[in-house]
């Protein structure tokens, strides 16, 4: 019995350092592409000197570009579309994916694309009240230290104090707001379609949205923007965002949250405002030294979140 152990111990251990790794590049991969989305929306509406598209445009030229990227999905997994199912992809859609995609866009309007990048860090602590409240989920009181921790670095790096950062109360509430919708959208990815596949999921819970925002797209001519001096790149930069900030990242996001669960797949959240800085940084915005502090916070508090273990349903 024991050299069988000792035997199987190496492959056992190989397994284990695998799926570490690829957990924890999906981590990566998902902060780059989402670190850097919030650039890539400011970019689509241009400059104060020379707008293009409006904040509801670059939301639905998005949408609508995610969507036709998941299209031959989307017949592979017809079946799928009108089933008992269809209510938690209506709300991992609109919920996760519609709604933010307009809150997001509207709120770089007023605040910078970095600032909506550390604001974004809030989800894993509403993931969790979600978790609680709607999925009946029992944290231990480690895994909440360490989302405690992670928050207060996040909060550290949103109020780094910053003489010319334009913040405004209003266009922050509205990234508030989306990570509340980003919370249910998680919890119900992980306790309601469990079994069904991520790229489906992440097809249909798209189609759902991208239909209404081609409809919604259609009533704001987008065609005469392209008139003006710089709506070209605009555009590139709205379709990079609807290709990678939606489309390809929904692939690993919603694989990620089914193999190590809702609160470690929120973790990249702490990443993001990093990602989210830099690119702000070389865009003129400022990022002030405090940024050192707040990223040994959050890497204590995604340490200490994950040695805790997963969460159990409460009986």
């Amino acid at each position: 019995m024991i050299s069988k152990v000792l035997n199987d111990a190496p492959a056992y251990l190989c397994r284990m350092i695998r799926a570490f790794l690829q957990s924890f590049g999906y981590l990566l991969v998902l902060a780059l592409i989402w670190g850097s989305s919030f650039i890539l929306m400011k970019k689509g509406m241009g400059s104060e000197l020379q707008p293009t598209f409006s904040s509801w445009q670059v939301a639905s030229i998005r949408l609508v570009t995610a969507m036709l990227f998941f299209l031959p999905f989307v017949y592979k997994a017809r079946n799928l579309l009108f089933n008992r199912d269809t209510p938690w992809f209506l709300v991992v859609g609109i919920l996760g994916n519609g709604i933010p995609a307009y809150l997001f866009t509207y709120a770089e309007t007023g605040i910078s694309s970095s600032m909506a990048g550390m604001l974004n860090s809030l989800t894993p602590l509403f993931t969790l009240l979600v978790a609680i409240a709607a999925f009946r989920m029992a944290f231990k009181p480690l895994q909440m230290l360490g989302i405690l921790i992670g928050m207060s670095g996040a909060a550290l790096l949103v109020f780094r104090g910053s003489s010319s950062e334009e913040n405004s109360l209003f266009h922050a509430s509205m990234v508030v707001i989306a990570t509340i919708l980003y919370a249910f959208s998680v919890n119900t990815i992980r306790h309601k379609l469990a079994h069904v596949h991520s790229v489906s999921i992440a097809a249909i819970a798209v189609f759902y949205v991208g239909v209404p925002a081609l409809i919604l797209l259609l009533f704001q001519q987008p065609l005469d923007v392209l008139e003006l001096p710089g709506a070209g790149w605009s555009l590139l930069a709205i379709v990079a965002l609807g290709l990678f900030g939606t489309a390809i990242s929904l692939l690993f996001w919603n694989d990620l949250i089914k193999r190590r669960g809702a609160v470690f797949s929120t973790s990249v959240t702490y990443l993001i405002p990093f990602v989210a800085a830099f690119w702000g940084w070389l865009d003129g915005e400022q990022f002030g030294w405090t940024a050192i502090i707040a990223a040994v916070l959050v890497l204590i508090g995604i340490a200490v979140v994950n040695y805790a273990g997963p969460a159990k349903e409460r009986n």
